[in-house]
């Protein structure tokens, strides 16, 4: 159990001369939804306690064994001391996180591993008798991929579905107490950040070499955050409130800035328009010109920004302290993100320079002056997504509807 690495000597892991660097052991790290761990530990209370400290839940502990195997090995090593494994991979296809996991320990993957005879064994444990009493009813793992699929084919062949009972219903459904939650607090950044190193994160979309143009752009660190309370955060770990404005009804304004051999392109006339966006849209408690300029820099200075380099600048209602359209519940000040990449005026994230621009009278119309006053640089824009969706279809390059549209718009708009 990771609460008792404590017990185990990491001084004399490493082996290491002048000419060779050798590992005593390979260690696999498993992980478990700290959420489902809790949820767990209160059906079984009255055995283990009902306030289980943060060491027992076992997340930090594990991210402590990493961080001293990683401060003990060479940079360009720590793969082969260290292999991680989520559960919720495990049960979810566990052949293949099986296999996985045989590749980075180097060992032969047998398809015996899938099965095991059913009933207690001798390496169980001390807590069998509390925790194992459906696995000693199994005798192996069981994909549940072919009886989804099963499923929904099965749905989609007959109206009468009611008889069906879908192959994930087998999943139980606890209540996690409040008393557990500072244990959870504690627990769940961990996780996320060692959850981030298993192949099941890393191969969740397309490779890094397949969708950055400009390979810097997988390690950023972006700037989030309220007045006098923001952040520069990386990339991987960025993320806002489900309760911000942003998220509940795209209730935010934005700017695109460029930077130019050390320079901001028009950056006091891109504010201007900012904060009189924000003003137009009765934002409250909104970040000052200086707090933004701060993050700015704060922001190209951290990721070694000079030239070269696009930013979105948007700014937030803000988050509210209950899910709600009105505007009252957004008590904590306005949310300013600054998100800066490396991307050139010419490439495939922007535009073909050499070929021109196309353009085409989209179907789907965009909002008129008279409803919605375009001078307002609003996120909310689902009629530009939807002209989008139809230049893409089209294989049209580059389209607006309209001309005069918020893309066009000059900055010394009044």
């Amino acid at each position: 159990m990771a609460k008792h690495a404590d017990l185990y000597d990491f001084e004399n892991e490493y082996q290491s001369d002048q000419i060779a660097f050798e590992y005593q052991h390979k260690h696999l790290l498993l992980l478990r939804d700290p959420v489902a761990v809790l949820s767990s530990w209160g059906v079984a209370g009255s055995v283990h306690g009902h306030n289980p400290t943060v060491e027992e839940v076992g997340i930090v502990p594990l991210l402590s064994i990493y961080s001293t195997l990683v401060s003990r090995a060479a940079d360009d090593n720590t793969h082969k001391c260290l292999a991680f494994l989520d559960s919720d991979d495990l049960v979810k296809d566990p052949e293949t996180a099986l296999e996985s996991i045989c590749l980075d320990l180097k060992i032969d993957y047998t398809a015996s591993m899938m099965e095991w005879k059913a009933g207690p064994h001798a390496c169980d444990g001390p807590w069998a008798a509390w925790w194992y009493a459906n696995v000693h009813k199994s005798n192996g793992w069981k994909r549940n991929t072919s009886a989804i699929q099963k499923y929904y084919d099965t749905q989609e062949q007959s109206t009468q579905g009611e008889n069906t009972k879908h192959p994930e219903d087998h999943h139980q459904y606890r209540t996690l107490d409040p008393a557990l939650l500072p244990a959870l607090r504690a627990s769940f950044p961990a996780y996320q950040y060692l959850k981030s190193l298993t192949r099941g994160y890393q191969s969740r979309g397309p490779a890094p070499s397949a969708i950055y143009e400009d390979p810097r752009n997988q390690h950023l660190l972006c700037f989030i955050g309220a007045p006098g309370r923001g952040q520069l955060v990386p990339r991987d770990m960025a993320a806002i409130s489900p309760w911000d404005s942003s998220v509940q009804g795209g209730d935010a304004c934005w700017e695109g800035l460029r930077v130019y051999r050390g320079k901001i392109l028009s950056l006091d006339k891109h504010l201007r328009r900012l904060l009189k966006s924000a003003k137009a849209l009765g934002f409250q408690n909104v970040h000052d010109k200086h707090e933004i300029v701060h993050a700015i820099f704060q922001t190209l200075a951290a990721n070694g920004m000079r030239d070269g380099a696009h930013m979105r600048l948007t700014l937030t209602r803000g988050e509210k302290c209950t899910s709600s359209m009105n505007p009252k519940f957004n008590v904590y000040g306005t949310t300013l993100i600054v998100l800066a990449e490396w991307k050139p005026p010419e490439g495939a994230t922007t535009y073909d320079n050499t070929k021109g621009i196309s353009l085409i009278t989209a179907s789907q119309r965009r909002n008129p002056p008279h409803t919605v006053d375009s001078k307002v640089r609003r996120n909310n824009l689902p009629s530009d997504c939807l002209c989008d969706n139809a230049i893409e279809k089209s294989h049209i390059l580059f389209v607006r509807s309209i001309i005069p549209v918020i893309f066009y718009l000059s900055l010394d708009s009044p």
